[in-house]
């Protein structure tokens, strides 16, 4: 939290997603992840802020080790952001969170160190864009290959119409060619 602070943030919220398993155990089994809700500056509440549980549906981690459930970002993504936005994830893994932007009509930049890793968010986003929960992928190199960065920050990019509700949304009609450039 110090390096937080230190770069100007400071903690606007706590969000716990609490899970029907536990993925983990030593002194207490883990059945929730949790995150910190953070601003800088003078930023105002959204005018429908999201609750701080939200339910967490297994993905069976079939793309990463600790592979987030995409619905799980739909409603911080909704209440923090409007369609043409564009969202961050610094530790993006599978691509979870940059799937979630993308179904909402968002921009997104996803970092991931590990090669394998964001060639999975690569794929997932890029290849499969109907994918909207985690299905099972055969890469034809399997997860240890290389694909260019993630980002959506194109001309080409056309965000997808927000949808009314989040649950159980019918995916997006494609909004460009199959033959456009990919960066």
């Amino acid at each position: 939290m110090a390096a937080w602070k230190k770069a100007g943030f400071r903690v606007v919220g706590h969000v716990v997603f609490p899970k029907k398993y536990a993925s983990g155990a030593r002194f207490t089994e883990y059945r929730h992840e949790q995150a910190y809700l953070l601003t800088k500056g003078n930023a105002a509440p959204p005018r429908h802020p999201p609750p701080d549980v939200i339910p967490w549906s297994y993905t069976g981690n079939r793309l990463h080790p600790t592979q987030k459930p995409v619905a799980i970002f739909n409603p911080i993504i909704e209440a923090f952001t409007k369609p043409g936005d564009t969202v961050f994830d610094p530790f993006c893994g599978s691509g979870s969170t940059l799937v979630a932007a993308r179904d909402l009509g968002c921009h997104y930049i996803g970092i991931e160190l590990d090669e394998a890793h964001h060639g999975t968010a690569y794929w997932r986003l890029k290849a499969d864009p109907e994918d909207h929960y985690g299905k099972p992928v055969a890469l034809t190199t399997g997860f240890n290959h290389y694909a260019p960065g993630v980002s959506s920050d194109d001309p080409d990019f056309q965000p997808a119409p927000r949808a009314a509700k989040t649950a159980f949304r019918r995916p997006p009609e494609p909004q460009q060619s199959p033959t456009a450039p990919v960066r």
